[in-house]
């Protein structure tokens, strides 16, 4: 008998996807979130929106389930202070329900500040057209979806909203 040169079909089988460093990931919330209701270590769970491709195979399929969490609520104590939620996403859930744990930097949403909500309330288009223009490239990261734009003193999070999260570290698949 030989010892520890075979290799069984599995282990020929079984093949490793990585996902580098700074790829961004577009995922869709399950459940609407605000600033109101949510408080720090709640839980979230997202889908992933398209699938991830890792030279032309793909490593995550869309609709794969990501699991995370609360990471901050931020509500001013005074009334032109902004208004701000953060989520953390921590592992990917694979179809064969194995978990893998993934490192992301928390996704923030923000109001906008008191006195250009009052302005574009009033119907500035100047105003509006600023605020927005900031906000593409505000350091929180890429502007969220019409339907997942902060207003007033909460930031409301509609679910199917996409939101993009940033891998800081290398992710591998175990395919």
């Amino acid at each position: 008998a030989r010892i520890g040169t075979e290799t069984s079909p599995a282990d020929e089988q079984t093949k490793t996807i990585t996902i580098k460093k700074d790829a961004v990931i577009g995922v869709r919330i399950d459940r609407p979130l605000t600033t109101e209701t949510a408080h720090a270590n709640d839980r979230i769970t997202a889908r992933i929106a398209r699938d991830v491709t890792v030279d032309d195979r793909t490593a995550l399929a869309a609709g794969t389930r990501v699991e995370g969490y609360v990471a901050a609520v931020e509500r001013g104590s005074r009334s032109d202070d902004r208004v701000r939620v953060g989520i953390r996403f921590t592992v990917l859930v694979l179809s064969d329900d194995h978990r893998v744990p993934i490192q992301v930097d928390t996704v923030f949403r923000e109001s906008e500040p008191a006195g250009e909500v009052a302005a574009n309330g009033a119907g500035s288009a100047l105003t509006a057209f600023l605020s927005s223009s900031r906000s593409r490239t505000s350091p929180a990261g890429p502007r969220p979806s019409p339907g997942a734009r902060p207003t007033g003193r909460e930031v409301r999070i509609p679910a199917g909203s996409l939101l993009t999260m940033k891998l800081t570290a290398n992710l591998t698949i175990e395919r």
